[in-house]
């Protein structure tokens, strides 16, 4: 049962990790960048404009995954923000389990 906690303690930490990279502003630029290079590189060398639309739609979706993630972390900050300003309002809750998503 101990080592089945590690792991998923490790699993929450490696987890929190990624949702925070992949929801910075500097891995939306970078891989904006990648994109952009990848469209630039493969415009020009290939004729077949089905392979053009699908390589379009491909980083479009690529950006996309970048942008759905910040938003969801702006959006659980938010709600993690306002479910403790109620907790710690209300005189009969118990402020203890206040954050121990960071713990």
């Amino acid at each position: 049962m101990k080592i089945t906690l590690k792991i998923e303690k490790g699993f929450e930490s490696v987890n929190a990790l990624a949702t925070k990279i992949l929801g910075s502003s500097i891995t939306f630029s970078l891989a904006l960048c990648l994109v952009l290079y990848w469209w630039a590189t493969n415009l020009f060398t290939s004729n077949d404009s089905h392979q053009n639309i699908g390589d379009f739609i491909f980083g479009t979706t690529f950006l996309s995954l970048f942008l759905i993630q910040k938003s969801f972390n702006r959006y659980s900050a938010l709600m993690n923000l306002k479910l403790n300003e109620l907790v710690s309002s209300h005189q009969d809750a118990n402020n203890s389990v206040m954050n121990t998503h960071t713990k």
